[in-house]
């Protein structure tokens, strides 16, 4: 839905640029009549504007829905790591971390890593070589 909302944004928004630059084109011509001024100006503002509107409107919504999934997404993942971290007493690894979010091995390390900085958490290594990240629960 996403591609083709900006597709046809991307073909509103020159094709209402075209009609209101016509309309410019129109009004600078020294040969135009004043009649000739006056319809290529009513029918460059029917047919410009709505398309540009339209097209602009969609650009927005698409940008304002990208927008709303990747908040909904740091939710959801934030809410998974205090649960996780309530449920395991403030210990929690990175692979058991992506194993709840879906999310990349690198990506759950880099997320818990700035999470861990952010809170004031003790790295350790196990004797598995994993990293484990203790976190204070007075938070």
């Amino acid at each position: 839905m996403q591609l083709i909302k900006l597709i046809a944004a991307s073909l509103l928004i020159p094709m209402g640029l075209f009609f209101l630059l016509a309309i410019a084109t129109e009004l600078i011509n020294p040969d135009a009549s004043e009649d000739s001024k006056i319809s290529v100006t009513i029918a460059g503002l029917t047919l410009g504007l709505p398309a540009l509107g339209m097209g602009g409107w969609l650009l927005w919504n698409g940008y304002y829905q990208s927008r709303q999934k990747i908040e909904n997404r740091s939710r959801r993942i934030h809410s998974i790591f205090f649960h996780l971290i309530l449920q395991n007493r403030g210990t929690i690894t990175a692979s058991h971390f992506a194993q709840f979010t879906q999310l990349s091995p690198q990506d759950a390390e880099n997320f818990i890593e700035n999470k861990a900085l952010e809170l004031n958490a003790v790295r350790e290594e196990n004797p598995g070589g994993e990293t484990v990240y203790h976190f204070p629960l007075d938070y």
